[in-house]
Protein backbone atom coordinates (compact mmCIF):
# COMPACT_ATOMS: atom_id res chain seq x y z
CA UNK A 1 0.00 0.00 0.00
CA UNK A 2 1.18 3.72 -0.88
CA UNK A 3 1.49 5.53 2.58
CA UNK A 4 3.52 8.56 0.81
CA UNK A 5 2.51 12.25 2.01
CA UNK A 6 0.79 12.99 -1.34
CA UNK A 7 -1.26 9.53 -0.89
CA UNK A 8 -2.42 10.78 2.64
CA UNK A 9 -3.13 13.83 1.39
CA UNK A 10 -5.21 12.69 -1.22
CA UNK A 11 -7.41 10.21 1.13
CA UNK A 12 -7.99 13.89 3.19
CA UNK A 13 -9.26 15.39 0.56
CA UNK A 14 -11.66 12.33 -0.67
CA UNK A 15 -12.38 12.04 2.69
CA UNK A 16 -13.74 15.74 3.35
CA UNK A 17 -15.60 15.70 0.21
CA UNK A 18 -17.78 12.37 0.91
CA UNK A 19 -18.18 14.10 4.21
CA UNK A 20 -19.35 17.54 3.05
CA UNK A 21 -21.23 15.78 0.41
CA UNK A 22 -23.43 13.81 3.30
CA UNK A 23 -23.36 17.30 5.36
CA UNK A 24 -24.93 19.29 2.36
CA UNK A 25 -27.56 15.86 1.49
CA UNK A 26 -28.36 15.92 5.32
CA UNK A 27 -29.48 20.16 5.01
CA UNK A 28 -31.77 19.38 2.16
CA UNK A 29 -33.28 16.25 3.65
CA UNK A 30 -33.67 18.54 7.00
CA UNK A 31 -35.51 21.59 4.97
CA UNK A 32 -37.56 19.59 2.87
CA UNK A 33 -38.69 16.30 5.11
CA UNK A 34 -42.42 17.31 4.84
CA UNK A 35 -42.08 16.63 0.51
CA UNK A 36 -40.26 13.48 1.13
CA UNK A 37 -43.25 11.61 1.18
CA UNK A 38 -46.04 13.23 -0.22
CA UNK A 39 -46.52 10.19 -3.58
CA UNK A 40 -45.21 10.28 -6.59
CA UNK A 41 -41.60 12.43 -7.28
CA UNK A 42 -42.26 14.91 -10.47
CA UNK A 43 -38.65 14.87 -11.88
CA UNK A 44 -37.19 17.67 -14.21
CA UNK A 45 -34.82 17.00 -17.14
CA UNK A 46 -32.12 17.56 -14.41
CA UNK A 47 -33.39 14.76 -11.91
CA UNK A 48 -33.93 12.42 -14.95
CA UNK A 49 -30.19 12.74 -16.22
CA UNK A 50 -28.71 12.62 -12.92
CA UNK A 51 -30.87 9.63 -11.95
CA UNK A 52 -29.34 8.03 -15.02
CA UNK A 53 -26.27 8.61 -14.79
CA UNK A 54 -26.38 6.94 -11.16
CA UNK A 55 -27.80 4.14 -12.40
CA UNK A 56 -24.60 3.82 -14.90
CA UNK A 57 -22.38 4.42 -12.23
CA UNK A 58 -23.94 1.93 -10.37
CA UNK A 59 -23.22 -0.76 -12.57
CA UNK A 60 -19.56 0.14 -12.87
CA UNK A 61 -19.07 0.03 -9.31
CA UNK A 62 -20.85 -3.64 -8.90
CA UNK A 63 -18.00 -4.89 -11.27
CA UNK A 64 -15.15 -3.07 -9.72
CA UNK A 65 -16.72 -5.01 -6.32
CA UNK A 66 -16.73 -8.09 -8.32
CA UNK A 67 -13.27 -7.94 -9.89
CA UNK A 68 -11.30 -9.05 -6.92
CA UNK A 69 -12.55 -6.04 -4.74
CA UNK A 70 -11.14 -3.37 -6.54
CA UNK A 71 -11.54 -0.78 -3.76
CA UNK A 72 -9.91 2.13 -5.97
CA UNK A 73 -11.80 1.49 -9.15
CA UNK A 74 -15.23 1.60 -6.87
CA UNK A 75 -14.04 4.38 -5.14
CA UNK A 76 -13.39 6.32 -8.05
CA UNK A 77 -16.77 5.91 -9.30
CA UNK A 78 -18.53 6.82 -5.68
CA UNK A 79 -16.45 9.91 -6.26
CA UNK A 80 -18.12 10.35 -9.58
CA UNK A 81 -21.86 9.96 -8.52
CA UNK A 82 -20.62 13.03 -5.90
CA UNK A 83 -19.15 15.00 -8.47
CA UNK A 84 -22.50 15.21 -10.72
CA UNK A 85 -24.41 14.97 -7.66
CA UNK A 86 -22.45 18.49 -6.77
CA UNK A 87 -23.11 19.85 -9.72
CA UNK A 88 -26.97 19.06 -10.20
CA UNK A 89 -26.83 20.59 -6.60
CA UNK A 90 -25.02 24.25 -7.96
CA UNK A 91 -27.76 24.23 -10.43
CA UNK A 92 -30.96 23.67 -8.69
CA UNK A 93 -29.87 24.84 -5.04
CA UNK A 94 -33.35 25.03 -3.35
CA UNK A 95 -35.47 23.53 -5.73
CA UNK A 96 -33.05 20.17 -6.01
CA UNK A 97 -35.44 17.49 -5.42
CA UNK A 98 -34.49 15.49 -1.79
CA UNK A 99 -36.05 12.25 -2.50
CA UNK A 100 -33.40 11.65 -5.26
CA UNK A 101 -30.62 13.08 -3.83
CA UNK A 102 -31.81 10.98 0.45
CA UNK A 103 -31.41 7.42 -2.58
CA UNK A 104 -27.75 8.68 -3.85
CA UNK A 105 -26.82 9.30 -0.21
CA UNK A 106 -28.03 5.96 0.97
CA UNK A 107 -26.44 3.98 -1.99
CA UNK A 108 -23.42 5.64 -1.04
CA UNK A 109 -23.51 5.27 2.65
CA UNK A 110 -24.42 1.40 1.74
CA UNK A 111 -21.17 1.25 -0.34
CA UNK A 112 -19.17 2.50 2.24
CA UNK A 113 -20.46 -0.29 5.08
CA UNK A 114 -19.23 -2.59 2.52
CA UNK A 115 -16.31 -1.33 3.15
CA UNK A 116 -16.13 -0.71 6.59
CA UNK A 117 -16.49 2.59 7.60
CA UNK A 118 -20.15 3.95 6.55
CA UNK A 119 -22.93 4.56 8.94
CA UNK A 120 -20.88 5.00 11.92
CA UNK A 121 -20.94 7.03 14.84
CA UNK A 122 -17.04 8.11 14.64
CA UNK A 123 -17.51 9.58 11.27
CA UNK A 124 -17.42 13.46 11.37
CA UNK A 125 -21.40 12.98 9.56
CA UNK A 126 -24.57 11.94 11.49
CA UNK A 127 -25.73 9.45 9.03
CA UNK A 128 -29.36 8.74 11.04
CA UNK A 129 -30.80 11.33 8.61
CA UNK A 130 -30.66 8.56 5.69
CA UNK A 131 -32.95 6.16 8.03
CA UNK A 132 -34.93 8.73 9.50
CA UNK A 133 -38.72 8.49 8.84
CA UNK A 134 -41.74 10.84 8.91
CA UNK A 135 -44.65 10.07 10.62
CA UNK A 136 -47.06 13.12 9.61
CA UNK A 137 -45.76 15.73 7.44
CA UNK A 138 -43.02 18.15 8.78
CA UNK A 139 -43.80 16.10 11.97
CA UNK A 140 -40.51 13.95 13.46
CA UNK A 141 -40.73 10.70 15.24
CA UNK A 142 -38.31 12.31 18.38
CA UNK A 143 -39.28 14.76 20.75
CA UNK A 144 -36.74 17.36 22.41
CA UNK A 145 -36.56 20.03 24.59
CA UNK A 146 -37.58 22.96 22.41
CA UNK A 147 -35.78 25.35 24.44
CA UNK A 148 -33.02 23.85 25.57
CA UNK A 149 -31.75 23.35 21.99
CA UNK A 150 -32.35 26.50 20.38
CA UNK A 151 -30.74 28.49 23.16
CA UNK A 152 -27.41 28.47 21.85
CA UNK A 153 -28.43 29.75 18.59
CA UNK A 154 -30.67 32.72 19.47
CA UNK A 155 -28.50 33.81 22.35
CA UNK A 156 -26.18 34.00 19.01
CA UNK A 157 -28.67 35.54 16.82
CA UNK A 158 -29.42 38.00 19.44
CA UNK A 159 -25.82 39.28 20.36
CA UNK A 160 -24.97 39.07 16.57
CA UNK A 161 -28.58 41.50 15.93
CA UNK A 162 -27.15 43.58 19.22
CA UNK A 163 -23.23 44.08 17.09
CA UNK A 164 -25.08 45.11 14.01
CA UNK A 165 -27.73 47.91 15.20
CA UNK A 166 -24.71 49.02 17.59
CA UNK A 167 -22.76 49.87 14.56
CA UNK A 168 -25.39 50.92 12.57
CA UNK A 169 -26.46 53.46 15.01
CA UNK A 170 -22.34 54.43 14.98
CA UNK A 171 -23.20 54.93 11.41
CA UNK A 172 -19.82 52.32 10.89
CA UNK A 173 -18.06 51.63 7.36
CA UNK A 174 -19.43 48.80 5.62
CA UNK A 175 -16.04 47.15 6.46
CA UNK A 176 -17.60 46.50 10.48
CA UNK A 177 -20.59 44.69 9.04
CA UNK A 178 -18.47 42.30 6.95
CA UNK A 179 -16.01 42.07 9.68
CA UNK A 180 -19.59 41.05 12.05
CA UNK A 181 -20.61 38.60 9.63
CA UNK A 182 -17.18 36.71 9.18
CA UNK A 183 -16.86 36.59 12.73
CA UNK A 184 -20.38 35.23 13.29
CA UNK A 185 -19.41 32.40 10.14
CA UNK A 186 -15.37 31.73 11.38
CA UNK A 187 -15.74 31.96 14.73
CA UNK A 188 -19.36 32.20 16.83
CA UNK A 189 -21.51 29.35 14.33
CA UNK A 190 -18.84 26.43 13.64
CA UNK A 191 -18.43 26.42 17.86
CA UNK A 192 -22.50 25.19 17.47
CA UNK A 193 -21.77 23.01 14.63
CA UNK A 194 -22.70 25.01 12.03
CA UNK A 195 -20.90 26.00 8.65
CA UNK A 196 -22.08 28.84 6.70
CA UNK A 197 -20.93 28.49 3.19
CA UNK A 198 -20.30 31.37 0.67
CA UNK A 199 -21.71 31.11 -2.50
CA UNK A 200 -22.72 27.62 -2.24
CA UNK A 201 -25.40 25.27 -3.59
CA UNK A 202 -26.27 24.63 -0.20
CA UNK A 203 -25.98 27.38 2.29
CA UNK A 204 -25.19 26.10 5.61
CA UNK A 205 -24.75 22.71 7.11
CA UNK A 206 -24.20 21.28 10.39
CA UNK A 207 -20.97 19.22 11.21
CA UNK A 208 -18.86 18.20 14.34
CA UNK A 209 -17.71 21.40 16.05
CA UNK A 210 -14.03 19.99 16.09
CA UNK A 211 -14.21 19.20 12.78
CA UNK A 212 -14.75 22.62 11.69
CA UNK A 213 -12.49 23.82 14.19
CA UNK A 214 -9.97 21.96 12.72
CA UNK A 215 -10.62 23.34 9.26
CA UNK A 216 -11.00 26.96 10.19
CA UNK A 217 -7.36 26.55 11.80
CA UNK A 218 -5.87 25.08 8.87
CA UNK A 219 -7.47 27.37 6.56
CA UNK A 220 -6.15 30.17 8.81
CA UNK A 221 -2.83 28.25 8.59
CA UNK A 222 -3.00 28.72 5.09
CA UNK A 223 -4.12 31.97 4.72
CA UNK A 224 -1.34 32.98 6.78
CA UNK A 225 1.47 31.24 4.89
CA UNK A 226 0.00 32.41 1.72
CA UNK A 227 0.26 36.46 3.21
CA UNK A 228 4.29 35.10 4.46
CA UNK A 229 4.52 34.40 0.69
CA UNK A 230 3.61 37.42 -0.70
CA UNK A 231 4.46 39.89 2.21
CA UNK A 232 8.34 38.32 1.89
CA UNK A 233 7.92 38.45 -2.19
CA UNK A 234 7.19 42.23 -1.83
CA UNK A 235 10.13 42.46 0.34
CA UNK A 236 12.13 41.03 -1.62
CA UNK A 237 10.81 43.52 -4.53
CA UNK A 238 11.43 46.45 -1.88
CA UNK A 239 15.16 45.29 -1.32
CA UNK A 240 15.75 45.48 -4.94
CA UNK A 241 14.38 48.53 -5.76
CA UNK A 242 16.41 49.99 -2.45
CA UNK A 243 19.53 48.48 -4.03
CA UNK A 244 19.30 49.57 -7.19
CA UNK A 245 18.55 53.18 -6.60
CA UNK A 246 20.46 53.37 -3.70
CA UNK A 247 23.51 52.44 -6.98
CA UNK A 248 22.05 55.24 -9.17
CA UNK A 249 21.87 58.00 -6.85
CA UNK A 250 25.88 58.25 -6.52
CA UNK A 251 27.25 61.08 -8.71
CA UNK A 252 29.57 59.38 -11.70
CA UNK A 253 32.89 61.82 -10.23
CA UNK A 254 32.14 59.62 -6.43
CA UNK A 255 31.63 55.86 -8.12
CA UNK A 256 35.43 55.61 -7.71
CA UNK A 257 35.54 57.54 -4.39
CA UNK A 258 37.91 55.38 -1.81
CA UNK A 259 37.99 52.65 -4.23
CA UNK A 260 41.39 50.90 -2.75
CA UNK A 261 42.09 49.21 -6.33
CA UNK A 262 43.77 53.07 -7.47
CA UNK A 263 46.14 55.18 -6.12
CA UNK A 264 45.64 58.03 -8.58
CA UNK A 265 42.60 59.71 -10.47
CA UNK A 266 42.19 62.66 -12.80
CA UNK A 267 39.86 66.07 -12.44
CA UNK A 268 36.54 63.88 -12.69
CA UNK A 269 37.61 61.25 -10.31
CA UNK A 270 38.61 58.73 -12.73
CA UNK A 271 41.22 56.71 -11.55
CA UNK A 272 44.37 56.78 -13.54
CA UNK A 273 47.00 54.38 -12.17
CA UNK A 274 46.40 50.94 -9.78
CA UNK A 275 47.73 50.35 -6.25
CA UNK A 276 51.63 49.81 -7.64
CA UNK A 277 51.44 53.19 -9.23
CA UNK A 278 51.75 52.16 -12.66
CA UNK A 279 49.57 54.26 -15.32
CA UNK A 280 46.74 52.19 -16.29
CA UNK A 281 45.87 50.22 -19.86
CA UNK A 282 44.30 51.82 -22.61
CA UNK A 283 41.44 48.85 -22.41
CA UNK A 284 40.87 49.57 -18.93
CA UNK A 285 40.57 52.83 -19.67
CA UNK A 286 37.84 52.62 -21.85
CA UNK A 287 36.04 50.01 -19.65
CA UNK A 288 36.28 53.00 -17.09
CA UNK A 289 34.44 55.13 -19.19
CA UNK A 290 31.99 52.95 -20.48
CA UNK A 291 31.28 52.76 -16.61
CA UNK A 292 31.00 56.45 -15.81
CA UNK A 293 28.60 56.98 -18.86
CA UNK A 294 26.38 54.58 -17.53
CA UNK A 295 26.74 55.94 -14.31
CA UNK A 296 25.36 59.44 -15.78
CA UNK A 297 22.77 57.81 -16.94
CA UNK A 298 21.29 55.99 -13.85
CA UNK A 299 22.09 59.26 -11.72
CA UNK A 300 20.37 61.56 -14.02
CA UNK A 301 17.31 59.07 -13.82
CA UNK A 302 17.51 59.70 -10.24
CA UNK A 303 17.55 63.28 -10.68
CA UNK A 304 14.27 62.97 -12.76
CA UNK A 305 12.49 60.79 -10.28
CA UNK A 306 13.25 62.67 -7.44
CA UNK A 307 11.80 65.83 -9.45
CA UNK A 308 8.38 63.87 -9.21
CA UNK A 309 8.71 62.34 -5.89
CA UNK A 310 11.58 63.99 -3.77
CA UNK A 311 10.57 61.46 -1.12
CA UNK A 312 10.42 58.08 -2.89
CA UNK A 313 13.41 56.51 -1.78
CA UNK A 314 12.37 57.58 2.21
CA UNK A 315 8.84 56.12 1.04
CA UNK A 316 10.69 52.49 0.16
CA UNK A 317 13.05 52.50 3.23
CA UNK A 318 9.67 52.93 5.37
CA UNK A 319 8.11 50.35 3.33
CA UNK A 320 10.61 48.19 3.80
CA UNK A 321 10.22 48.38 7.67
CA UNK A 322 6.95 48.12 7.31
CA UNK A 323 6.95 44.54 5.78
CA UNK A 324 9.61 43.41 8.39
CA UNK A 325 7.36 44.72 10.90
CA UNK A 326 4.45 42.75 9.39
CA UNK A 327 6.59 39.23 8.46
CA UNK A 328 7.69 39.11 12.52
CA UNK A 329 4.32 39.48 13.53
CA UNK A 330 3.05 36.42 11.55
CA UNK A 331 5.72 34.76 12.04
CA UNK A 332 5.70 35.28 15.99
CA UNK A 333 1.91 34.42 15.79
CA UNK A 334 2.75 30.50 14.19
Amino acid sequence: MNFSFASMEEARAKEKSFNEFFMAIKSIIQEQQSALYQGPQKWEKEEADLNQEFIKLQVEIDLRLKDNFDTVGAVHFISEIVKLTNSYLFKKKANSSAFLLKRIAAYINKIFSVFGFGNNTSSDCDFSFLQANITTAGTENTLFNREEVLHPYVSVLSKFRSDVREAAMKKSDSNVFLQLCDSLRDETLPNLGVRIQDNAAVPYVFADPQQLKREIQLNKEAARENQLKKLKSQLQQVQKDIETWEKKKVPSQDLFKNNQNYSQFDERGLPTHDTKGNPLPASQKKKIEKQVASQETAFKSYLEKTKTQPDFFDQLTAKKTQLLDAIARLETAS
